[in-house]
């Protein structure tokens, strides 16, 4: 899974996923946004839920910076009932998160995501998930 990509899952197994995708015309890079979504059935889920505790991600610090121009930013957010994480990776990715993310990425593999239909996302809605994650790691 591209780490563009994020997905949420409430306890219906539905899970979005947003992906970033970056296409050529001509002498022009074009990034949009394309959404898909899967179901992840209770034991799929309990999986995911497994990874999250095995790799102590709700006793991650707060943010994880490394003094590089640019790179590579991810924002784990996680939230279960009234429960919510959140946590800010810049160039800074712990052996957890990663652990997390190569898990993350296998289960969501095996619950269809090769297959998944991929939709543009509306340019009136483009960002939003985005919005969202970067207003997570605020509180």
């Amino acid at each position: 899974m591209a780490w563009a990509e994020h997905g949420q899952a409430r306890h219906t197994g539905r899970v979005v996923l947003h992906r970033l995708k970056s296409e050529r015309r001509e002498d022009v890079t074009i990034l949009s946004w394309e959404v898909a979504t899967l179901q992840l059935s209770p034991e799929v889920l309990a999986e995911v839920l497994k990874a999250v505790e095995s790799n102590n991600l709700m006793g991650l610090h707060k943010a994880y910076h490394e003094d590089i121009a640019d790179g590579t930013q991810w924002v784990l957010w996680i939230k279960q009932g009234e429960g919510e994480k959140s946590v800010y990776f810049n160039n800074s990715f712990p052996k957890a998160i990663r652990a997390f993310a190569e898990q993350l990425d296998a289960v969501l593999a095996r619950a269809g995501l090769g297959t998944a239909a991929w939709q543009p996302v509306p340019d009136r809605e483009s960002g939003q998930h985005e919005r969202e994650l970067w207003d997570s790691i605020k509180r």
